[in-house]
Parts: C-alpha cells; structure tokens; sequence
C-alpha cells in the first residue's frame, strides 16, 4: 500500500541519516592525513588492494563520503588507512565508530 510504502521510505532516510552522522563522527576522529603526530602510533584500517590505483580510488570513494583516508605503503598490499593515534584505546574507539557505520577494519600498529 502507498501508507506501507511511505513508512518504509521515511524509514530509510532515517537510517540513512543516521548512518551519515555516524561517519561524520568517525571522519572527525580522524586527524589530517598530511601531519603525522610524533605521538602517533595507531591507525584505523579500512581495507589493502593490491594496486595503488585501487587503494586510491577506494580513498577518493571515502573522500566524497568525508572520511579522511590515506594510503600507506610503497608496494603490495597497499594500505587504506585513516587517524592517527597515540594509544590503541583511541583507535578502538575510532574503529567502533567507522563499524557501526557499516566499515569493517581493524586497528593497525604503525611502523616507524
């Protein structure tokens, strides 16, 4: 019925909506990619391709959603990442965030 269909419309766009402050939440969480703090030591990874192309039109993709993410590595498997974190409590919480927003990912130690 149109009722039905409106409900499940309105719905969606709620979720949607919800999803989209989740992610902001998470972007925000996440520091410039151009600066890394010294006290860095933690990041968020999001997924690794086996091509820089990919990795970085996944970046793009995150991009245009407001996430801030970056490539990590100079060769196989290039790294999409995003933050950086003094202590892994940090980057946990990032995590959560970017997973309630329907990411998947895990905490990454980063070398130095």
């Amino acid at each position: 019925t149109a009722t039905a269909s409106a409900a499940t419309t309105a719905a969606a766009q709620s979720l949607a909506q919800q999803r989209a402050a989740v992610q902001q939440k998470a972007a925000a969480a996440a520091p410039a990619a151009s600066s890394v703090p010294a006290n860095a030591r933690f990041s968020v990874q999001l997924a690794a391709f086996g091509t820089r192309p990919e990795a970085e039109a996944f970046v793009r993709t995150l991009g245009a959603r407001q996430i801030n993410a970056r490539v990590d590595g100079d060769r196989q498997p290039f790294r999409v990442r995003t933050g950086y974190f003094a202590t892994r409590a940090e980057a946990t919480a990032a995590l959560v965030r970017f997973k309630r927003a329907g990411f998947s990912g895990f905490v990454a130690e980063l070398v130095k």
